[in-house]
């Protein structure tokens, strides 16, 4: 459900026209019965204008929030979604060979906050899901929507904006080699402007927590992989991202250090960052009950909701 359009019974409108400012929305002209009336668009509608040429009419906005007011005939309002769910997709499909679709008509919200598991075998999709969020590759269909930007639109400057709000832990790490451990994680910082004393301490702080500040000048030759994985868990979080995607963030660590790594994200999400975590470690799914989403052969095929209304 996009949005409702409800009116009193003694003054129903006989017709009324939606126009959407989302690019690709179709505008449409509805006769409506008294009642309330759903109306569907795609890609979804985020703005758009009601007028009222007979009756009076009252705009809802869907997923819980709203706007809008009783309108005379005649008049015209003005709406908007007000969502502020960070991460949706809609029916998106994505194939690297022909008739083989890597991601399959997969929908899914994720909101502010909020803690996910991203689950499946090798070959499932996850890697290509989380590529699709942050733009690494764009949908052969649908529509994803990543704190409000449409990916398959996005041009010129609009996607290295985008990543400046996202933090990525890759799986192998993408680590600069010839660059320092502290190089490597200020990095994140001189891209979005951090003057340099503040970007020190940061840097220092987030080393610390995962434990590497005693090396924070070495080279990224010089670490182990357990090693050079917690720098980049280290890299993604130093900017305190609006959403965090992290390939098997414990893939190369020991049981202690994956738990300690957890609370890290975990703690992220309490401060405000949805966190999205594709992982093949089922005890790890099973100690935290998160919310946890499974791929199969693409398709999203089982979406479990946090246990005891964790986020």
């Amino acid at each position: 459900r996009l949005f409702e359009v409800a009116w009193g019974e003694r003054s129903p409108p006989r017709s009324a026209s939606v126009r959407s400012a989302s690019p690709g929305s179709p505008q449409e002209t509805l006769n409506w019965p008294v009642g309330i009336a759903t109306l569907r668009a795609t890609p979804p509608l985020v703005r758009g204008r009601v007028h009222i040429r007979s009756g009076h009419l009252n705009v809802r906005v869907g997923w819980g929030a709203a706007f809008g007011a009783w309108m005379a005939p005649g008049k015209t309002g003005l709406f908007e979604r007000r969502d502020e769910s960070p991460v949706r997709m809609y029916h998106v499909s994505k194939s690297y060979i022909p008739g083989q679709r890597a991601i399959d008509d997969v929908s899914l919200e994720l909101s502010k906050g909020e803690f996910v598991f991203l689950t499946g075998q090798s070959g499932a999709g996850k890697t290509t899901l989380l590529e699709l969020l942050f733009a690494a590759e764009r949908p052969d269909d649908g529509q994803i929507l990543v704190l409000g930007r449409n990916i398959a639109r996005l041009r010129g400057t609009g996607v290295p904006s985008l990543r400046r709000r996202v933090g990525v832990v890759f799986q192998d790490f993408k680590l600069l080699p010839r660059r320092s451990v502290e190089d490597n994680v200020r990095i994140a910082l001189d891209v979005v402007g951090t003057p340099r004393r503040e970007a020190r301490s940061r840097v220092f702080n987030v080393l610390r927590q995962v434990g590497l500040q005693h090396r924070r000048q070495h080279e990224p030759v010089a670490l182990s992989g357990g090693e050079q994985q917690r720098v980049a868990i280290a890299r993604a979080l130093v900017t305190e991202p609006e959403i965090l995607l992290a390939d098997e963030p414990t893939g190369n660590l020991d049981p202690d250090l994956s738990l300690e790594i957890m609370e890290l994200m975990l703690s992220a999400a309490t401060r405000g960052t949805t966190v999205l975590v594709a992982t093949h470690d089922i005890s790890l799914v099973e100690r935290y009950r998160r919310r946890t989403i499974r791929l199969e052969g693409g398709r999203l095929v089982e979406d479990v909701p946090a246990a005891g209304g964790l986020g």
